[in-house]
């Protein structure tokens, strides 16, 4: 009984050592195995239609690519574009190029 009890409170010790990142995923991998399951007993464990679901992915989808297009850097200037072409292969440009004291 006793070895059982530090093998336990070994597990506990260990399990606090665990990132909380690594905690939601398993949390989300239990909730989609027993969604799984009541899905294939018939029963139907999210409280909305398919059609609302997949509305949902949908605007879902759409606002994650317009923050990740917005946040990317778009350039659409010819200034902008040379700027980043100098800024990504400065080994391309001549010494002489370079602004200044630099």
């Amino acid at each position: 009984m006793e070895n059982i009890k530090q093998r336990f409170l070994s597990l506990l010790h260990s399990a606090k050592q665990v990132k909380p990142a690594t905690w939601t995923r398993l949390i989300f991998l239990l909730l989609a195995w027993v969604n799984q399951w009541l899905t294939s007993t018939g029963r139907n464990p999210l409280p909305f239609a398919d059609t609302e679901l997949y509305e949902a992915a949908s605007w879902l989808v759409s606002g994650a690519s317009s923050l990740y297009a917005y946040w990317y850097n778009n350039s659409f200037t010819p200034a902008a574009i040379l700027a980043d072409e100098r800024l990504h292969h400065p080994e391309r440009y001549a010494e002489t190029d370079k602004p200044p004291g630099d």
